[in-house]
């Protein structure tokens, strides 16, 4: 998203994973304490901006205090968003790539709404070319679980993993570190990777917890399926569903091995069912999406 005239540089507290994705991209971090989110920061956040254009915030943990006391500052501001609960009126721009978000009103100066504007990384661009250039009704050999990197995700994979005994069929999980439980079974650990893509690649179906997965998935051209993790999941998994983009398996805390197996057995033999996801994918969804964000952001 970057081009030769402008500096993208990130603030925040990162995790190693993308640590070593910010290094691997050449973009600049900011080595100053992260003040709160809430009324108490925003002198301080205020102070900081002065050097920028725009700020963008991307956190669950942002207060509406504090939302409030960044707009009509010198510096524009532009947020991410998938939930609504803020009053982000007046804010200079709002990005909301959730399937069925198109008709949704922040109050926005602009509003980037629906998966139009999805930023992906720039590898799964390539991967998606590959990916819709094969046959619409290849079978699936190699399967990928990866629920989430929390608690929440962990304590489902095993009922998933189980539900996934097929016979012939190759299965992996992405997780912060091999499960215990696994040890004697035929799936195979993946520890997390920020080359991300990599993984991808190598699997034909795409069980994730109901996130950004299945969004990358969707972009990407791999057939997919989601077991929802929380209640805006589901909600978000179920429009994604109506519009053939993956298979909804439901909430995790209703679900049942027999019927997940069961769910998942008959859609990965069903070759209709595999192309008509996939013709989704190609007709639905276009690669646009992370041109079209820094586009708008460079004319704030």
């Amino acid at each position: 998203m970057e081009t030769p005239h402008t500096q993208v540089t990130f603030w925040g507290h990162y995790d190693t994973l993308a640590t070593q994705l910010l290094t691997q991209y050449g973009l600049a971090t900011l080595a100053l304490p992260v003040p709160p989110m809430d009324a108490s920061g925003i002198a301080r956040t205020r102070e900081v901006c002065t050097s920028f254009d725009v700020l963008m915030l991307d956190s669950y943990d942002t207060q509406q205090s504090y939302i409030d006391g960044l707009k009509h500052s010198t510096c524009r501001l532009a947020l991410i968003d998938d939930d609504q609960r803020r009053d982000l009126s007046g804010a200079d721009m709002v990005i909301c790539f959730r399937v069925g978000s198109e008709n949704l009103d922040y109050g926005a100066r602009h509003q980037l709404l629906g998966p139009t504007y999805l930023p992906v990384k720039p590898e799964l661009y390539a991967l998606r070319n590959h990916n819709l250039a094969l046959e619409e009704n290849r079978p699936i050999e190699q399967i990928l679980v990866f629920l989430s990197g929390g608690s929440i995700g962990t304590k489902h994979l095993q009922s998933v993993l189980q539900a996934l005994d097929f016979p012939g069929m190759q299965v992996s999980y992405l997780a912060p570190s091999e499960l215990p439980f696994m040890a004697s079974s035929r799936a195979k650990y993946i520890p997390f990777t920020p080359a991300i893509e990599s993984v991808y690649a190598q699997s034909d179906f795409v069980i994730s917890g109901g996130g950004l997965t299945k969004y990358e998935c969707a972009y990407a051209g791999i057939t997919n399926a989601c077991l929802s993790l929380t209640d805006l999941q589901d909600q978000d998994t179920r429009e994604m569903a109506a519009q053939g983009f993956t298979l909804d398996l439901g909430p995790a805390d209703s679900a049942e091995l027999s019927r997940l197996r069961r769910q998942i057995h008959e859609f990965i033999s069903d070759p209709r069912a595999l192309s008509a996801q996939r013709r989704a994918f190609a007709s639905k969804l276009d690669a646009e999406g992370p041109r079209r964000v820094a586009q708008a952001l460079s004319i704030l």
